[in-house]
């Protein structure tokens, strides 16, 4: 696998009932390039 071109990062605080949906949207998004998911949170 290719080096990311793109880094998302999840910042969350007590966000735990959101924080699903708000990964399953970001890896529903057509990025025609690498790209890595990271979370951090609380």
């Amino acid at each position: 696998m290719s080096k990311p071109l793109l880094s998302i990062i999840i910042i969350s605080h007590n966000q735990r009932s959101e924080l699903k949906r708000c990964i399953d949207s970001v890896l529903a998004q057509l990025i025609p390039f690498a790209s890595e998911l990271i979370k951090c949170s609380n």
